[in-house]
């Protein structure tokens, strides 16, 4: 009897309904304010009897891997995926995930009694995902004595994808978009939308951070900077838009712009939001004629002021401009004659020595004799076959062709590795050789390159003897052969600690000129 009187005088006073409604009022306002100063803007709520949301995101522990079809486009960060074109299926390293939003409603009671209604909403995830979120919230209240709207906050956040998405790893969350959608459609939609918003907050967090322009060497804002895609150089926008506006005036790189800290080109997207519309515009219309030019079906419109790019019939023989509508000759440029034989015939297939001898058979000709020779081939044509013929012998005496393309390539100044403008592949001028290395000064420095030391032991007399052999057979050989890359000055170990010769270029000599006993 002492003991239950005890009990009874320990036992708390009963609260009104009123006092309770209050008491409990007091404290969800005080966790409103504790989950909104951890959670920021991810929590909302304003009044206990209103529904509240709070966004799921994923936190910086997570590595996500998502598989998909792969995106038919450029994407803005090389690092999230390598694309390969054989495959149907990509995968793809994200660092964050769209929110996915948690809608509740507190009971009248909470938090003395914790009832809690939930209901989930996402732009990436199927309904089929939020009938499992709330199956696994569900358990996890039930595992608690005493639940609260802070812990079911915290389990959403830190396990609740790990529950949906992990293979073991609690840190590692690999999304399949197969399980997610079975529409193919379906599919590409949801890849699309997650590496969006992948690139959506690298570019958010890209423009807070503050970097070094490798050009002018200042500080900018990212805001203020651009980073190229292919190479990952981030310069101010000032900068790299002068260097890009500077390639396309010059026509450097057969006006296709590049990075200026490496040979990587630079996308036109990006060039598109470098640079002013004019600039851009320009750039289009050389990009359109470079690539006109190297169509053999392509030729400009011969009518005087007119130059539009027109497409020759299946057997080059003609054509029809589509702004002007003239009718003309693929051969002599001429209005097109289909019942007269082209004047500019003898002259379509003559082999380049033929060319040379009519050239030069013209220039001798006299002034009568050029007359007949002009009606019998027609000026313009004979005209052109003078710079034809100029224009090869130039490109033979001055050019070696790419070992890739076969382009031919002029070289006036620099070092021995050159890279070809229309191909973009770096050769070495004396070998010939394409260099496919990520270092293409490596080439120089292997064993193909003779050094000082590498020399058979001569006396001076025999190898200056040796030298000005070779240096007149270089004389001899045409230069598009064989490029002299080297000097005879004296004394000798200046010229070899001056210059280094390729192998296959000496061995030509060692091997077919000089025969030593």
């Amino acid at each position: 009897m002492t003991d239950l009187i005890q009990q009874l005088a320990n036992k708390p006073p009963c609260l009104s309904s009123d006092s309770r409604r209050r008491q409990n009022t007091k404290l969800v306002l005080d966790e409103i304010i504790t989950l909104s100063e951890l959670y920021n803007d991810h929590f909302k709520l304003n009044d206990p009897e209103d529904p509240g949301e709070f966004f799921i995101e994923v936190h910086q522990n997570f590595t996500i891997f998502l598989t998909g079809p792969p995106i038919r486009r450029n994407l803005k960060y090389s690092e999230i995926c390598s694309f390969d074109s054989s495959l149907n299926q990509m995968t793809y390293n994200l660092t964050v995930l769209p929110p996915i939003i948690c809608r509740f409603q507190l009971g009248q009671n909470y938090p003395s009694k914790p009832d809690i209604t939930f209901w989930f909403d996402s732009a990436w995830l199927s309904p089929h995902f939020f009938d499992l979120l709330s199956l696994l919230l569900s358990e996890e209240i039930k595992s608690q004595p005493r639940t609260s709207l802070t812990h079911c906050c915290k389990f959403l956040r830190e396990k609740a994808l790990s529950g949906l998405f992990s293979i073991g790893d609690p840190n590692i969350l690999v999304i399949n978009s197969a399980d997610i959608y079975e529409d193919a459609v379906e599919r590409v939609q949801f890849v699309e939308l997650l590496v969006d918003f992948e690139e959506e907050m690298r570019e958010r967090e890209f423009a807070l951070l503050t970097f070094e322009c490798d050009i002018c060497m200042e500080e900018f804002k990212g805001k203020d900077c651009a980073r190229l895609r292919a190479c990952g150089h981030i310069f101010c926008k000032q900068c790299i838009a002068k260097s890009i506006e500077e390639d396309i005036e010059t026509g450097r790189n057969s006006c296709s712009p590049g990075c200026p800290g490496c040979d990587k080109l630079v996308h036109p997207v990006e060039i598109r939001h470098i640079v002013s519309p004019e600039v851009y515009e320009r750039y289009e219309t050389m990009l359109l004629n470079r690539t006109l030019a190297d169509m053999p079906n392509v030729v400009e419109c011969p009518a005087e002021g007119c130059d539009s790019p027109v497409m020759l019939d299946d057997n080059f023989t003609e054509g029809i401009c589509t702004i002007c509508r003239f009718h003309f000759c693929a051969k002599c440029h001429q209005a097109f004659h289909p019942d007269t034989a082209c004047v500019a015939g003898p002259l379509a297939n003559l082999t380049p020595d033929e060319a040379r001898d009519l050239v030069e058979r013209y220039n001798n000709a006299g002034e009568q004799g050029q007359e007949m020779m002009e009606k019998q081939y027609g000026r313009l044509n004979i005209l052109k076959l003078i710079d034809e013929v100029a224009s090869n012998s130039f490109i033979f005496s001055n050019c070696k062709p790419c070992p890739n393309c076969k382009s031919p390539i002029q070289k006036y100044a620099g070092c021995n590795r050159v890279l070809c403008t229309k191909c973009k592949k770096n050769f070495c001028w004396l070998c010939l050789v394409v260099i496919e290395s990520s270092d293409p000064y490596s080439h120089f420095n292997e064993k193909r390159w003779l050094q000082p030391h590498d020399l058979p032991k001569m006396s001076i007399p025999i190898l200056l003897g040796l030298l000005r052999k070779i240096q007149n057979l270089c004389l001899l050989i045409p230069s598009n052969f064989l490029s002299t890359q080297f000097l005879l000055l004296s004394p000798p170990h200046f010229l070899f600690s001056s210059y280094r010769f390729c192998n296959v270029t000496l061995s030509y000599f060692l091997n077919n000129i000089f025969c030593f006993g």
